[in-house]
């Protein structure tokens, strides 16, 4: 496919990856299809207890949190049956309600009932109270065991609640960044092509084909035929964050891979039409042999000679209008046309701040701009050390002549939260400071209409 169309779909979906952590609010409020199944609970029971509290359990053990599981499914399913206002099917144990911002929930005493809690939220207030009696049984069972202890807190202390025990996940084939994947690739695709929706899918996969080649990843997207609502069940912490890690870090990653790319691209020069530059020397030839055109039998012709290079003056263009067997030199007539125009240029930058005046200004608003942006999934502002932490330091230009904005913050402790230097469970994909950061920047620097730049941690 043409360079321009994959270089202007990768530009969009960097712009869209950008504002992952915004689509994942937005899909929280979209209506959830809750499926809770008690053969699956058991499993992710089981899970957790193995996985996340390192616990050997004998069939005795599974036995007894089966026979747990089976009344907690029998409450659970005439709890939702309530909230539903109806009976609800009951195939093999799997029950399924849909959620929306109106389902109404028992919603926890300490909080405000009147909060418009989205539905990812209802659904958990929804299961919370029986699952919470559900652990209590398992913990007292476990207070009783010979063998085993109850299940503890990383501090040590005892567990009271399924918090970090079990999570509410999307299901594993329509998570959170495959559904973004298939929205937002469809969206650019559709947006670029207008030979309508079949040859925009058909050309959706030919540029994510062109996209892996040039970008180096294995980029799949699964296709989701149902945007309408989010199917969600109870799942063992262990499973549900390590595949949100490995989902933050996969949109990490291709995001780094993307800016390379447009870092390395020489989008002056995109073959396929004329450039720029090209059309600025067709017009200054066409300027200079019109003239020449009009004269009776005149053959005219031009080419570009390269003068020799002096240490004292830069080389000149020489345009060679050629008529009949003689030729006359019209020495300079280009290179003065450049300079008018450097001049100009010069002349209109001037009348603005410079990247040193406007790097002052923005670090004034800086902390207050990141501060605003502290918010989940990302790092949440609890001293404001981190955001009064965070200043541009210099600005350089990359080899294609693009700024290269330099930032610094307060690495301890804060560094920890970084995809590469960090660990689980603070480096989780979502909390980056250099994500943080580049969004705060980028915001201010829509102020100054700067136009394409990039960003560095030193």
């Amino acid at each position: 496919m043409a360079k321009s169309n994959l270089t202007t779909f990768i530009e969009r979906l960097d712009a869209e990856l950008s504002r992952y952590s915004d689509y994942r609010k937005e899909l929280n409020r979209a209506p959830h299809t809750f499926v809770f199944h008690k053969r699956t609970l058991l499993n992710e029971t089981l899970i957790q207890l193995s996985k996340g509290q390192g616990m050997t359990l004998n069939s005795a053990d599974k036995e007894h949190i089966k026979s747990l599981v089976d009344i907690a499914a029998a409450e659970l399913h005439s709890q939702l049956e309530g909230i539903a206002g109806h009976s609800l099917k009951r195939p093999g144990g799997k029950t399924t309600v849909v959620f929306d911002a109106h389902t109404d929930v028992p919603v926890p005493t300490h909080l405000d009932a009147v909060l418009p809690y989205p539905a990812f939220t209802r659904v958990k207030f929804a299961y919370r109270q029986v699952m919470n009696k559900y652990f209590t049984d398992m913990q007292d069972y476990f207070r009783n065991h010979k063998d085993l202890d109850t299940i503890k807190t990383k501090s040590g202390a005892e567990k009271s609640s399924i918090m970090h025990f079990f999570d509410a996940g999307h299901d594993k084939n329509a998570g959170v960044f495959e559904r973004f994947l298939d929205t937002k690739t469809a969206s650019i695709m559709s947006s670029m092509n207008t030979k309508g929706e079949t040859a925009s899918e058909a050309e959706r996969k030919k540029v994510l084909d062109a996209m892996n080649k040039a970008l180096g990843v294995n980029l799949e997207i699964q296709k989701i035929d149902d945007l309408d609502t989010i199917i969600i069940k109870i799942e063992s912490s262990s499973s549900n964050r390590s595949r949100g890690a490995k989902q933050g870090l996969r949109s990490k990653d291709l995001r780094k891979k993307i800016k390379k790319y447009l870092a390395e691209a020489d989008l002056e020069n995109v073959q396929g039409s004329d450039s720029l530059k090209t059309k600025k020397i067709k017009e200054t030839r066409k300027a200079v042999l019109d003239p020449f055109k009009k004269v009776k039998g005149a053959t005219v012709s031009a080419k570009n000679t390269k003068s020799k290079k002096s240490s004292k003056q830069p080389a000149k263009k020489t345009v060679k209008p050629t008529i009949g067997n003689k030729t006359t030199k019209l020495v300079g007539t280009a290179a003065v046309a450049t300079k008018t125009r450097n001049r100009r240029r010069k002349k209109a930058q001037s009348s603005g701040p410079s990247m040193l005046q406007i790097i002052a200004m923005m670090n004034k608003q800086l902390p207050a701009t990141v501060r605003k942006n502290m918010r989940s999934p990302a790092l949440e502002n609890r001293t404001g050390r981190f955001a009064s932490s965070v200043q541009l330091t210099d600005v350089s230009k990359t080899p294609k002549g693009f700024p290269s904005i330099g930032y610094t913050y307060q690495r301890n402790p804060y560094q920890v939260f970084e995809d590469g230097a960090g660990s689980s469970p603070w480096a989780n994909g979502d909390r980056d400071p250099r994500e943080l950061i580049d969004r705060s920047i980028r915001e201010l620097a829509a102020q100054f209409a700067i136009g394409r730049f990039y960003t560095r941690r030193v």
